[in-house]
């Protein structure tokens, strides 16, 4: 079965990402190199070789291009591969026991580059500008949607949000599970607010936080799983892009529980009742945001250009041949 879902999102908080789990209990692959030399061609690769031995694989698209991979797992072989460039630069903790790494880097001709270095630097500098510009419309967004959350807040009921969160904690508290992984059920992306769950969400016994406002049903979400957190109850959690520090859906064991999502049918409904609060220009920032990832993108593929023409594919090939072996696919 595929899994699709992201490991990192952009938000009013900058780049923020969870890489790190899987690496520390997995063993790792990371890929370095530059735009264009082929770390998600080669992951697709990889995710496609075991596709067709019918093993599972969860593959962790990019939030900056959703066409693209971050990463892909491997989680009957105990192998994860990561994109290990900026702004999820990785490095090896326990170089070559825990993690090896991969430089893509190296099929490519510096000195066919060195003519189109100052192209090369002025088109980098222009996508930094528009990744900060929409860093910086995602935190005045979400300065606004503070004001709206208290809004929200003052006009639910708190007797019944209580209850709500006491009935699923109680709920969830009892089913096992025997890991923890942190994803973004959702990203900022150049093509607008992307959900990225898609085989998370089959064979479970499905709960719903329903509420007028998405951030009433989101808040008490994560007011269950800061609860298990207190306890240290192992859960999946899945992040907001729109609310960074807030879980809006969460899996214990066979049991998964979401404040966000309508899967059409659930086994169990709680309903919240609240006053609809919308803040326009909230949503304007948020559209500001990702035109602004639209346009870095667009300078990404102008810089991938030059590498791609400089770039040796059957070293790359060969590279993807020693990482099959490594994983052993």
């Amino acid at each position: 079965m595929i899994y699709k879902t992201f490991l990192a999102s952009n938000t009013a908080k900058g780049f923020v990402g969870y890489f790190s789990d899987f690496m520390a209990s997995h063993r790792t692959v990371i890929l370095k190199g530059g735009p264009g030399t082929g770390k998600s061609t080669l992951m697709k690769k990889l995710a496609h070789t075991a596709e067709k031995t019918g093993e599972d694989v969860w593959l962790f698209y990019c939030s900056s291009d959703p066409d693209s991979l971050d990463g892909v797992f491997f989680p009957s072989r105990n192998f994860v591969v990561l994109d290990g460039t900026s702004p999820h630069a990785l490095d090896a903790t326990v170089p070559a026991i825990n993690e090896s790494i991969v430089n893509l880097l190296s099929a490519v001709d510096g000195n066919a580059l060195l003519p189109h270095e100052d192209e090369i630097r002025a088109l980098i500098k222009q996508k930094k500008q528009h990744f900060a510009a929409a860093y910086a419309a995602l935190k005045a967004s979400a300065e606004l949607q503070k004001h709206s959350s208290s809004l929200i807040l003052d006009s639910a009921d708190a007797a019944e949000l209580a209850a709500v969160t006491d009935s699923v904690y109680a709920d969830v508290s009892t089913a096992e599970c025997s890991g923890e992984k942190r994803f973004f059920y959702d990203a900022f992306t150049p093509d607008g607010l992307i959900v990225g769950t898609d085989g998370f969400d089959e064979g479970f016994e499905k709960t719903a936080v329903k509420a007028g406002n998405k951030f009433l049903s989101v808040y008490a979400v994560n007011a269950v799983a800061e609860r298990l957190k207190a306890v240290k109850k192992p859960f999946t959690a899945f992040y907001s892009a729109e609310w960074p520090d807030l879980v809006c859906q969460l899996i214990v064991g066979e049991k998964l529980i979401t404040g966000v999502k309508d899967f059409g049918s659930f086994d169990k409904v709680y309903a919240l009742s609240d006053k609809p609060v919308f803040d326009k220009n909230a949503v304007t920032l948020q559209n500001a945001a990702i035109k602004s990832l639209n346009e870095a993108r667009e300078w990404h593929k102008q810089i991938e250009k030059y590498y791609v023409q400089a770039i040796d594919f059957g070293i790359v090939s060969d590279l993807t041949d020693k990482i099959k072996q490594t994983i052993g696919l």
